[in-house]
């Protein structure tokens, strides 16, 4: 049985390196997944093949335009909407979660921690002498975080509000790390070190 996954997105290239991993690559190989991207761009509207435009009833941001998603779903599997979602199933992403901002940096560092700037919604951060029992501790406590094989150094993604306060009270009740070394860059990965499902 071969699992079909398809991912519409204005950033197929982005998915490029997914498909390089091992276990998608093997998977890939043995025929159990067919990982395919559909550019969403290419059914924009206009010269400039928007795909997004204003939130409804005003406020910050841009969405993707439901008709763009329809017309690219309707295209690649050739029926209307309505027949695509009693036949498949559709998953909708939406960014919820706290967006990772200067204040959860600037407390990670408060707690000893040197949190490396990030464009994304998590943070990786030195200092922490002994990963392994830290990330122990705080999964006792019910916070999953990553060890991503970067020797002194943690991955936190950042949640709900409720669990990144959750995550930095924990953090806080472990108290200071012994180890912070002053990085200013992320070091090297360790290749050796077990690579982690979404590292």
């Amino acid at each position: 049985m071969t699992l079909e996954l398809d991912v519409v997105t204005l950033f197929p290239g982005y998915f490029d390196w997914l498909r390089e991993t091992r276990p998608v690559r093997n998977a890939v190989q043995a025929g159990s997944l067919a990982l395919r991207t559909i550019d969403l761009r290419e059914f924009g509207l206009g010269d400039y093949r928007q795909a997004d435009d204003a939130p409804y009833g005003g406020g910050a941001g841009m969405v993707i335009r439901v008709d763009v998603v329809c017309a690219a779903l309707e295209a690649t599997y050739g029926v209307d909407v309505e027949a695509i979602l009693a036949a498949r199933r559709v998953a909708v992403l939406t960014p919820v979660g706290r967006q990772l901002t200067d204040a959860i940096v600037t407390e990670l560092a408060g707690l000893g921690y040197t949190p490396h700037p990030s464009g994304s919604n998590f943070v990786l951060f030195g200092g922490v002498d002994d990963p392994h029992a830290v990330f122990e501790a705080l999964a006792e406590r019910g916070i999953l975080i990553r060890d991503v094989g970067i020797p002194h150094h943690l991955r936190v993604t950042a949640g709900t509000e409720e669990e990144t306060t959750a995550f930095l009270d924990a953090l806080a009740a472990l108290g200071r790390p012994t180890a912070a070394p002053s990085v200013d860059e992320a070091p090297e990965r360790d290749v050796n070190a077990p690579v982690d499902s979404d590292a």
